[in-house]
């Protein structure tokens, strides 16, 4: 049995130290961005923790360019890549399940889940062997099954109440767009863009940090925390995300700057060029001048003068 050296959230070793890391189960789900599948887990909270009744995490391998292996206390253990667990809104991959559904009505919440896992059971590829599909297919619906993910579903579509037991949904790219916005406000706020060291640096790059371009600051932020968001978004559902901002003076900037950036280079190139050349010219000149001197230095006594050879016979 291999090990691997993971990074895990607090509650999910909480759920383990109280029994109840039993109903974690790892899923093969596509990508949002991507459509790649890869692997998620879903795990129940701890009571104590106040949080939803399912959490969903992201798996990501980080691999080491080199070889490498990890020493716990007296182990080695041989494979030095690193799994980390990363929280990520069930909503994120949902949204791209129902767009491929693409409820027109209003529908209780099962059924819409049902309906959506029949559509996508239909019209997306699942690779591989037919247990491999199974699987795949059987993944899909556990993900449409949890909790997380029918509390997303409200979040992302218009409801409507038809008694207090029974409450009908319909997806809402609106609502959706609405909920992306929020993420975006909430990231591009300076104090949580502050803890992102990417974002920090792409302002800095890009000169947003300088007192001079202080009416610019926001925007970057906004643009950076679009750029985040669309990790987990379709390409073009990040366009249709982007276009919300108007961003065209942070654009102008940009533009500026690549501009700049160009000429900088166009300079140095012409200047490098130029210095090429006159060390050239000046390395010709010197192995003349070396090549005169020992001519001027050489014994010409009694030597016949060159003038002599052209002389009538006499």
């Amino acid at each position: 049995m291999s090990t691997n050296v993971c990074l895990l959230p607090q509650e999910v070793l909480l759920s383990i130290s109280e029994n109840t890391g039993s109903s974690t189960r790892f899923l093969q789900l596509p990508h949002p961005r991507t459509g790649l599948w890869s692997l998620f887990l879903s795990h129940p909270e701890s009571e104590s923790s106040g949080s939803p009744k399912n959490s969903f995490l992201e798996v990501q391998s980080i691999s080491p360019t080199n070889t490498r292996s990890w020493f716990l206390e007296n182990h080695v253990v041989e494979d030095g890549k690193l799994l980390m667990f990363t929280p990520v809104d069930p909503a994120f991959l949902l949204a791209p399940l129902l767009q491929v559904s693409q409820p027109t009505r209003f529908q209780p919440v099962d059924d819409v889940l049902e309906n959506t896992l029949n559509q996508v059971i239909e019209s997306m590829e699942f690779p591989g062997s037919a247990q491999r599909k199974r699987v795949l297919r059987e993944d899909v619906g556990a993900f449409l099954q949890l909790e997380c993910t029918k509390k997303a579903l409200f979040r992302i579509s218009d409801t409507q109440e038809i008694n207090s037991d029974l409450h009908v949904v319909r997806f809402s790219e609106t609502k959706w767009l609405e909920v992306l916005a929020a993420k975006i406000a909430r990231l591009a706020r300076p104090e949580v863009a502050g803890n992102f060291k990417t974002i920090t640096r792409s302002l800095a790059r890009d000169g947003l940090l300088s007192e001079e371009h202080a009416s610019l600051t926001e925007l970057g932020r906004i643009k950076c925390a679009c750029d985040m968001v669309s990790q987990y978004l379709s390409a073009d559902m990040a366009s249709t995300l982007l276009s919300r901002y108007d961003l065209s003076s942070l654009t102008q900037h940009l533009d500026k700057l690549d501009q700049e950036s160009v000429m900088k280079v166009e300079v140095e190139k012409k200047k490098t060029t130029g210095n090429a050349k006159e060390t050239k010219k000046r390395k010709a000149n010197s192995q003349a001048s070396k090549g005169v001197e020992k001519l001027m230095k050489a014994n010409t006594t009694g030597m016949a003068k060159l003038s002599s050879f052209f002389k009538k016979a006499s």
